[in-house]
């Protein structure tokens, strides 16, 4: 492996070329992306509270003003908690995907989204005020 593909996805190093090597090779880079998600995870998250403390006018928490959003055209990121209800949840989704927005589905394993499922988990950053 090239020293540049090292620095960007890590280096994962492996026993054999065996069946036992190919599957420690699996278990490690199971790892390698649970600990990228979380990452990932972690930064949305941030975006997301970063713009509804700065720019409460352009982020909407909780389902009545997310759903107004939704109706809009507004929402450009659709958060929803795993913990949602999931009839509720796929109502949102459908509606998110008409007017193209992202939906971010955010697990509660990190503190950001123990902390958004607590505030309803359910939320979004807008294209425009509304």
């Amino acid at each position: 492996m090239t020293k540049l593909k090292e620095k960007v996805i890590g280096r994962v190093d492996i026993g054999g070329s065996d069946e036992s090597g190919l599957k420690e090779l699996v278990l490690k880079s199971q790892d390698i992306l649970a600990n990228q998600e979380i990452v990932y995870e972690h930064q949305t998250m941030e975006k997301f509270f970063e713009t509804l403390g700065e720019k409460p006018d352009l982020a909407t928490l909780k389902e009545p003003a997310t759903r107004e959003a939704l109706k809009c055209g507004a929402v450009e990121t659709l958060f929803l908690s795993k913990e949602v209800d999931k009839v509720l949840a796929l109502d949102l989704k459908r509606m998110a995907q008409v007017i193209g927005s992202k939906i971010e589905i955010i697990s509660t394993e990190t503190e950001e989204g123990k902390q958004f499922k607590n505030l309803s988990g359910i939320g979004a950053i807008l294209r425009f005020r509304i």
